[in-house]
């Protein structure tokens, strides 16, 4: 999860603020998890040991999560050892003569001390939410996390606690506008296609439908969509992570076609400037009306849409 708190801000969040108007920001990221990873403790600061349990608004940390989380619950004080001392007075009693059944007397003295500095617990609150999600070797959840309460980005010391809490208890930072929709979360998975070529295609499809080293457990291929899959004859194949997690990709010029072979999902056919439409969350694709994004549902006769499709498309047999 990385380092827990911060001393200074980090210069990719004072270079990101420099871009976001208004007086107040969010501290807040988007959380790529499995359902493992959640089952796990993943989210324990928060109460969470599954999916199940989100969304949660408003939790309060648990303060045995961490230091940062016990600040924020209890205080805490400051020893300010880079300034003189104090005079600091201090009163007990003592028995008179040594013996307490003829009375006591009061003793006062004086000693140098560090001055301190007493702060208040921020009692900040955290908020999490399950925006998209994606299934293969394990289902995994894109989860906008955040700190509830908004921070004035002029007050340095308040925000760098914020980032510190945001950091201990989802193991991520960034920073939002206020006004921060869903979509500018799901902007930061970022989307690493790798073309690979098909000179060698049985190795090319061997290497693509290979399990996945150290995974707990490996996606249920649908056999039909293997079948199809090692038919098609593309220009080049194309793999990577993201929203569209364990897909696999067929690139026919500027026309690529997104797979899952495992059940329950379905075919997106995206032309043109394919490798930033594929860095939209589904649910956005889904909600354009371009001519550049089509969705192919695998109910019976899909082969024959699929090939029916990029005919119409691009004038080419893909095979299959």
């Amino acid at each position: 999860m990385g380092k827990k708190s911060f001393r200074k801000i980090p210069s990719s969040i004072l270079a990101k603020l420099e871009k976001i108007q208004g007086p107040e920001v969010v501290v807040g990221t988007l959380l790529k998890l499995t359902k493992t990873q959640l089952e796990d403790g993943r989210l324990a600061g928060l109460g969470i040991s599954g999916p199940g349990q989100l969304p949660v608004s408003d939790e309060a940390p648990a303060s045995t999560q961490g230091r940062m989380a016990r600040r924020n619950a209890e205080g805490w004080t400051v020893i300010r050892r880079d300034l003189p001392k104090i005079d600091k007075m201090y009163t007990f009693y003592a028995p008179n003569f040594g013996d307490s059944s003829k009375g006591e007397h009061e003793i006062v003295q004086v000693r140098k001390v560090y001055q301190r500095d007493e702060f208040l617990p921020p009692a900040l609150t955290a908020s999490a939410k399950v925006i998209e999600s994606a299934t293969g070797v394990d289902q995994v959840f894109f989860i906008r996390a955040q700190i509830a309460q908004s921070i004035e980005r002029s007050d340095g010391d308040a925000l760098l606690f914020a980032l510190s809490l945001c950091q201990e208890t989802f193991g991520d930072v960034d920073i939002h506008a206020v006004d921060a929709d869903d979509v500018e979360y799901l902007k930061a998975v970022v989307v690493d296609w790798e073309i690979l070529p098909v000179g060698q295609k049985d190795d090319v499809v061997r290497k693509l439908l290979a399990p996945i080293p150290g995974a707990k457990r490996q996606p249920e291929m649908d056999q039909e969509r293997v079948d199809f899959f090692k038919k098609v004859d593309p220009d080049h194949y194309v793999k990577g992570t993201s929203g569209f997690t364990r897909y696999v990709g067929m690139l026919f010029g500027d026309l690529l076609l997104l797979e899952n072979l495992s059940a329950g999902n379905a075919i997106y056919v995206l032309r043109g400037d394919w490798k930033n439409l594929s860095k939209l969350p589904r649910r956005e694709l889904l909600k354009m009306k371009s001519a550049d994004v089509w969705r192919i549902v695998h109910n019976p006769g899909w082969q024959v849409r699929l090939k029916s499709l990029v005919h119409k498309l691009i004038g080419r047999d893909i095979g299959g």
